[in-house]
């Protein structure tokens, strides 16, 4: 049977189309939000202010000088791969 042009245009057309969606993808960050603080409130973690201070601070180089059981292994931990999907 033989297929019109039109038929084959249109489904080039949809392959070149969801190439272009598929690069466009591959460059956005996984994450969208750029305030760590937001995204953590979003997730239901309920930040203290020092560690709201923490996850904004922009340095790579961070000492956390806390008390103990005071959420610095949360909040360091959850801060370096957070840090590195944005550059």
């Amino acid at each position: 049977m033989i297929s019109s042009p039109g038929n084959k245009i249109n489904r080039y057309y949809e392959q070149l189309k969801n190439a272009r969606e598929r690069d466009e993808a591959s460059n956005r960050p996984l994450i969208e939000e750029t305030d760590f603080v937001e995204l953590f409130k979003h997730l239901g973690f309920q930040a203290t202010t020092y560690q709201e201070k923490l996850l904004r601070y922009k340095s790579h180089f961070v000492l956390g000088r806390w008390s103990r059981q005071s959420g610095k292994s949360l909040a360091m931990g959850s801060r370096g791969p957070l840090q590195r999907s944005h550059p």
